[in-house]
């Protein structure tokens, strides 16, 4: 019975270690979608206006899920992902941002209609602390995919920033650069000739 005892109280503390363990092996963000004001500023041509298609929303085609990398003080670095997921902040953005620009969203797909998709390929805020100065890497791309009655036509879109002096990879500095690239990334959605013209 002792015996027993002994084993339980010893699987409880290895249970107990591998859940710390696994909490310190990620941390999460949660991304700040555009509010209303900047989508009506994004807007003001009504730029989509007069289309008309089923909106499916964003893939997340990216091989590595992290958004960036956290530093621990003593300890190794860790990966920070999105929470909820950055293909569904970006499906809601973005269908927001159509509305707002004129276009008109089907609840449902239309057998001779039009529908239109995305997939995600990059989404991604480094630094380089190997510099004095400090720089922020921010990377984003994504491909939209019209489907017209069957005949596909695909553009893809990105942006870049870099920002100087920047020092640590603090989950607060991540949180803030990640916003701004999906501010800069919406931004170049809304701005694209091309997928105006698709």
């Amino acid at each position: 019975m002792l015996k027993q005892a002994s084993f339980l109280v010893l699987i409880l503390l290895f249970l107990s270690a591998s859940a710390s363990a696994q909490d310190t092996t990620a941390a999460s963000i949660t991304l700040t979608s555009p509010d209303a004001a900047k989508i009506a500023s994004l807007c003001e041509s009504q730029q989509f206006k007069g289309k008309k298609l089923y909106w499916k929303g964003v893939i997340d085609g990216r091989t590595e899920k992290s958004v960036g990398v956290q530093d621990q003080k003593g300890k190794e670095s860790i990966k920070v992902y999105a929470d909820p997921e950055i293909s569904a902040v970006l499906s809601d953005s973005l269908a927001g941002l159509f509305r707002t620009c004129g276009m008109e969203l089907m609840k449902k797909p239309e057998e001779e209609g039009n529908s239109l998709s995305a997939t995600l390929h990059e989404f991604f805020v480094d630094v380089d602390k190997k510099l004095m100065s400090g720089i922020s890497a921010s990377k984003a791309s994504i491909t939209f995919s019209m489907d017209r009655s069957g005949i596909a036509q695909s553009i893809t879109l990105g942006t870049e920033i870099d920002s100087k002096g920047v020092r640590s990879r603090k989950l607060k500095q991540l949180q803030k650069s990640a916003d701004l690239l999906l501010m800069e990334l919406i931004e170049a959605i809304a701005e694209s000739d091309d997928l105006k013209k698709m």
